[in-house]
């Protein structure tokens, strides 16, 4: 283990690791989550710190959550007086409720754990004003894909859910270390107040989603059929009731869309 304070030469591929080193794309993060002086910040990654020094720059207080234990030293030695609080863990086993609330949460998000990530910030949108994440391009595409598009499903639908989501920035390979092999972007999310659908209901509505996706090259009919089994004949009549065509594929269908057609489908109350 590194405990001299100097980062690795060599990020960990395990953690899909790739550092942001572009001061530009660190000020749009900035100002995208319209940091101020004060602003409490969470930080998902700080990695070597190259955001962690802009958002310190900008006077705001920070709480880092970071996993790679060897770069905790490092961290503590670049800015030992600043109002940095750092956090040794998975991001995705801290108790957010026991750390916030927060103006803003931000973070240069590993690809291969992005969606679990901005899931959980989701979930637990009232602690926060807005968050700015840097994703692969193709995941921030489907974060904020209109229906009736190609991009469009169930990453869409977690999201709209409680988030209004934006992509506001492009980032090239050049702007990490290593350079990873795609491109990647910032998206931006303000909470729905209040949202679509929260707590319980949420879950509930979100595997419903996830299960009828898993059909969406067939008939909506049939999608929610096989998701909640029921015979398509029987669910004729909630389609019915909420006005929407059984022949429509699901992917046409709005998340408000998809929430009545939940309403009317589904059987079990929630608790």
């Amino acid at each position: 283990m590194n405990t001299t304070g100097r980062p690795r030469q060599r990020p960990k591929k395990s953690l899909g690791q790739h550092f942001l080193t572009d001061i530009e794309t660190c000020k749009t993060v900035v100002r995208d989550a319209n940091i101020l002086p004060g602003s409490r910040v969470l930080e998902v990654g700080p990695g070597r710190g190259f955001l962690t020094r802009t958002l310190l720059e900008a006077e705001a207080h920070v709480v880092a959550v970071e996993k790679d234990r060897e770069l905790i030293p490092h961290l503590q030695n670049r800015f030992p007086d600043a109002p940095l609080e750092l956090i040794e863990g998975d991001f995705l086993d801290v108790d957010l409720e026991k750390l916030g609330p927060f103006d803003a949460v931000v973070g240069n998000l590993p690809y291969n754990l992005g969606l679990a990530i901005v899931s959980k910030c989701c979930k637990h949108w009232p602690l926060w004003k807005r968050a700015v994440f840097m994703l692969q391009l193709e995941v921030v595409e489907r974060i904020c894909a209109k229906p009736n598009t190609k991009a469009y499903g169930v990453p869409s639908v977690v999201v709209a859910s409680t988030h209004v989501a934006q992509l506001t920035r492009r980032v090239g390979p050049g702007s990490f270390v290593p350079r990873p092999k795609v491109h990647s972007a910032l998206v931006r999310l303000i909470p729905k107040n209040p949202p679509l659908v929260d707590g319980m209901e949420r879950e509930s509505f979100l595997n419903f989603v996830g299960d009828a996706f898993r059909f969406r090259r067939k008939t909506s009919l049939n999608a929610v059929s096989r998701a909640v089994d029921r015979p398509g004949a029987e669910l004729k009549a909630d389609f019915n009731g909420v006005g929407m065509d059984p022949q429509r594929r699901l992917e046409t269908c709005s998340v408000e869309e998809l929430l009545n057609l939940w309403n009317a489908v589904k059987t079990d109350p929630i608790q």
